[in-house]
């Protein structure tokens, strides 16, 4: 999973810094999210005095062979989204990533735009109950960007009281053996590359590998 920040795709596009700090006030900052392989922006950025200060990773899988079935821990129930448990599943969201580096508390209206506008397709999601409450859940997306080929793990978010239990093992599992049932050639998810709740070691264990880094740079006005 991503993080929110302020995204340009050249220096040169954004606002000089006396602009800069006219709009954001002193002690404000940009940022640009910028890929591994972008040699010429990377040494503009350093030059105009910005730093990486955090990394992520794309991480995909090949979707082939028998595919282990998830194995859900116990007391634990897993259903397919519904409509009318959008505001519980935004709070469980926006709880188990409160804790992670770059949040900022997001809005149930700004959720619901970007996961739930006509076009979007929620048949993927899981959503995993300890009885009237949320353990975790999981987002996933029948492509990535253009490319209808990939299953996209969205988000994939377990709270506090249900970690270190397997659930986000079983919800990962249970997205590979989804995508694999609608065709889907492979799988892939964005992750933050200092994560502090073991995910990386995780997606490693069910099978994704890292196949790229991006860096945020940043720079304090």
């Amino acid at each position: 999973m991503f993080y929110p920040c302020i995204r340009r795709r050249a220096p040169c596009s954004s606002p000089g810094p006396r602009i800069a700090r006219e709009r954001l006030g002193a002690g404000g900052k940009t940022q640009f999210f910028v890929d591994e392989r972008d040699e010429a922006l990377r040494a503009r950025l350093d030059e105009a005095g910005h730093a990486v200060v955090r990394s992520s990773y794309v991480m995909k899988c090949a979707l082939e062979g028998d595919l282990r079935a998830p194995v859900w821990p116990a007391g634990l129930v897993r259903r397919p989204f519904a409509a009318r448990d959008a505001g519980e599943v935004h709070a469980a969201h926006e709880e188990a990533f409160a804790d992670h580096w770059g949040y900022t508390p997001g809005s149930f209206e700004r959720w619901r735009a970007h996961n739930l506008a006509e076009r979007d397709d929620t048949s993927l999601w899981s959503v995993a109950w300890d009885g009237d409450e949320i353990a975790g859940l999981c987002i996933n997306r029948p492509r990535h960007g253009e490319d209808e080929t990939v299953g996209w793990v969205d988000v994939l978010a377990v709270r506090r009281p249900w970690r270190r239990r397997g659930l986000g093992e079983a919800l990962l599992r249970n997205a590979l053996v989804s995508f694999a049932a609608c065709g889907k050639r492979s799988a892939g998810l964005g992750v933050d590359a200092e994560n502090t709740t073991g995910a990386i070691s995780l997606y490693e264990r069910v099978g994704l590998r890292v196949v790229r880094r991006s860096d945020t740079w940043e720079r304090i006005l």
